[in-house]
This record gives C-alpha cells, structure tokens and sequence, in this order.
C-alpha cells in the first residue's frame, strides 16, 4: 500500500470517528447547527400575512375609509332607549296634592241680583244681597256702597255713596232686598240713593273690606269693583222689569261677566232661574 492510501484510510476512519462524537441539541438546532441562520429565516412554506401576495401589514389590520365613516343610518348616533330617563323617574301621581289639601274659598255672602230700572221709573230698582251659607251671618256694621262707573279710586278710599247700613245677621238662604222708592214688591230696607243704569256696588264688611261685588254695563277699566270684567247692562223693561241675576243662584267665580245674566223676569227675594 503506498503511502497516499494510507493516509487516505486514516483520515477516513478519523472523520467517522469524530462524527460519531458529535451531540446534537434542540438548542444548536435552533439556532442553525454550526452557526447556520436558516433555522432563524421564516420557513418558505409559511403562509404570507398579506393577503395580496405582498409582505405588507394583512388587510384586516389595515384601516379603510369605510371603518372611519359616518355611519350612513342617523339611527345608530342615536341614543339607545336603555340610556333614557325611565318613566319610573317620572313625578309620581302620589306626590300631587290631594283635593282635600286645596283651600276654599270661604263661603260669604253675595250680591246676587240688580236691578237699575223699569221703562216706567228709574227708581224701580233693587239690590238682592243673598247668604249661601249653611249658617247665618252676622252683618252688623256691614254697609253696600255705590260707585259710578267712571269712578277709579282705590278700593280703600271712600265710594261714591253708602247705600245701606246693616244690623244684626243674615240667616242661612235668606235674602235681603233693598229697593228704590219706586220698587213695587216686598223689601227688608231701602237704597238711600238711587242706581245709574252703569255703575257698580259692593258689599263691605263691619272693617270695611269688600266681601262681594258687581260692576254692570259700560264701567272703566279700573273700577274697583269689578271682578275680572263687568256683568251684562241690566235691561230696561215694563214693571215689574227685568235684572241681572247670578246664575246658578248664589255662585260666584268671581267673574261678573261669567257669573251674571240677564233675565226678563225679576226674582226679588226668591231664587234666581
């Protein structure tokens, strides 16, 4: 043998022997065995994270203009009814007072019919004063007071004239009429003067407070006797003549023009129709 060949032979047999020595690790596996990168390279046969054949970023990551629009039905900006105030914040229909907390007003009494005149006197006249209570009333000192219908002063000062001056006391649905020297039916005083077919009286109690009042016809704004506006002229009739009387009988809105009408017939001393 000569002597290339054996050297040949004992490199041969020393390569085996240092490959057999050799220990392989997941590790040195990992990272490419003897210092190679390909173990580090993404495998070819991964899937590309495009998907339009690029190493761009994958479309699903990618923001579009539709993803930033405005969404086309005004319905989803809408409030959702879950975040709306619930009825149950509602005020409660037990919180509203009940009937019997609201005050009344006072049951007092009333001037309930007038008369100015008959188409044969002007002093055919009578003022009904009548007590819907359900108790007499005292009215010592009470007083009916006249204003004319151009008469604006305030309601504390004097009126024009004091037609009647009262004493002791209205019995429950009684009537008080006080008529004019012409008045033809049955009264329980007389008017110390006489009614223009406009004006206005008022019932004043012992302290000089209105307790009831009317204004009829054409009266200034401004009459302290007014309620809210004026009651219908008083007609002008053969006697026994005709009046404005409250309708129904003893009410009082305090609306003269609600509460008063005008009848044909007068009803000194009885119930008003």
């Amino acid at each position: 043998m000569s002597c290339n060949c054996r050297f040949a032979l004992v490199f041969a047999v020393a390569a085996a022997a240092g490959s057999c020595a050799q220990v392989s690790s997941p590790l040195s596996d990992n990272l490419g065995g003897n210092g190679a990168g390909a173990d580090l390279a993404m495998p070819a046969d991964a899937p590309d994270l495009g998907d339009d054949g690029t190493n761009g970023p994958p479309r699903d990551l990618a923001l579009t203009p539709d993803d930033l629009a405005i969404p086309a039905a005004a319905t989803d900006l809408a409030m959702p009814r879950d975040l709306a105030p619930p009825p149950d914040l509602a005020t409660p229909r037990d919180l509203t007072p009940p009937p019997d907390l609201v005050v009344a007003t006072p049951c007092h009494l009333v001037v309930n019919e007038v008369q100015t005149q008959t188409t044969q006197a002007a002093s055919e006249e009578f003022v009904e004063i009548y007590n819907p209570c359900s108790s007499a009333v005292t009215v010592a000192g009470f007083k009916l007071g006249y204003r004319a219908a151009t008469n604006t002063n305030p309601a504390s000062s004097s009126d024009s004239s004091t037609l009647y001056t009262f004493t002791g006391s209205l019995a429950a649905g009684a009537y008080f009429v006080l008529g004019g020297s012409s008045f033809t039916g049955t009264k329980s005083g007389s008017l110390a003067s006489g009614l223009a077919t406009s004006g206005a009286v008022a019932l004043r109690d012992a302290g000089g407070a209105i307790v009831d009042s009317v204004a009829f016809g054409t009266v200034s704004t401004g009459n302290a006797f007014i309620e809210t506006a004026a009651a219908p002229l008083p007609p002008s009739l053969t006697s026994p003549g005709g009046s404005i009387e409250r309708l129904p009988n003893g009410a009082d809105t305090n609306d003269n023009s609600h509460d008063f009408s005008t009848a044909n017939t007068a009803t000194p001393g009885a119930a008003n129709h």
